[in-house]
């Protein structure tokens, strides 16, 4: 496909792993890694996403490799499982450095939320030595695994453009985040703040245990809450999407869907 016909700052290209939902990430500002992937054959497929939806036709081929255990293939110093990283250039010649690196929290998906298929993923590191963590980890990714897949999908952990993921069927869904070594590439298991479990609902809330038509601000809108979804979580999810993070909605919003929910039997009276 010719990318000339399209607007470079809206289409992004999206890869799959052996089959599982694309990560999508812009093409100027991004590239994509797969990580922790286990020995054996694999397969990858790339598309390109525009105004909402994945492109048809632009869809490439498919991509055979195979990934080996054998570390005399490869030329990397040995993983340390550690706060340690070796650094021969640091300031103090010193030779080693030690950076503490804070675990990354995921911020969306939210635990118990609902979502529709295409997901913004949103993380937060709080460093508590931010120079010195910016400047030893400048090479390093956030890395995430959706429903315990095969692989990570890797990201420039300072890139300003949040990756999303497209195409997670209707249901319940888990999301996990790593931070990869500067140095080597490995994936760093003490990085993670624990798994997010979340839920999906088709475009038109389609595997919705129930749904709230709401008017907030002259809008109308529709709420789709899987089922194992909190209402409350919902509720912020929603005020937050439209940009009114106060009482003025959330109250509102939460009464009319604990009202639906309870008509249903979904909540005692």
């Amino acid at each position: 496909m010719d990318l000339k016909s399209f607007d470079e700052s809206d289409v992004k290209i999206c890869a799959s792993l052996d089959d599982a939902p694309f990560y999508c990430y812009s093409r100027q500002s991004s590239s994509i890694m797969f990580a922790g992937l286990v020995e054996g054959q694999h397969s990858l497929t790339t598309q390109l996403w525009k105004e909402g939806k994945l492109v048809e036709g632009s869809q490439s081929d498919t991509v055979i490799f195979t990934t080996v255990n054998d570390s005399s293939l490869v030329n990397r110093e040995p993983f340390k499982p550690n706060h340690r990283l070796e650094n021969q250039q640091s300031e103090s010649n010193s030779g080693a450095v030690t950076v503490e690196y804070p675990p990354i929290k995921i911020r969306s998906p939210i635990a118990l939320g609902t979502y529709h298929p295409n997901i913004p993923i949103h993380t937060h590191i709080d460093a508590s030595n931010k120079p010195s963590f910016e400047k030893h980890f400048q090479n390093a990714y956030k890395c995430f695994c959706i429903d315990g897949t095969s692989a990570f999908g890797c990201f420039s952990l300072f890139q300003k453009e949040q990756p999303f993921v497209v195409g997670l069927a209707p249901g319940m869904h888990t999301i996990l985040a790593l931070l990869s070594h500067p140095e080597n590439g490995a994936l760093l298991p003490s990085s993670t703040s624990g798994v997010i479990t979340f839920f999906t609902v088709g475009p038109n809330n389609e595997g919705s245990i129930m749904t709230g038509d709401v008017e907030v601000g002259g809008l109308k809108y529709s709420i789709g809450l899987a089922s194992g979804g909190d209402i409350t979580v919902q509720t912020n999810i929603f005020c937050k999407e439209i940009g009114i993070e106060n009482e003025s909605c959330t109250i509102p919003v939460l009464n009319h869907l604990k009202n639906i929910a309870t008509q249903k039997n979904l909540l005692s009276a």
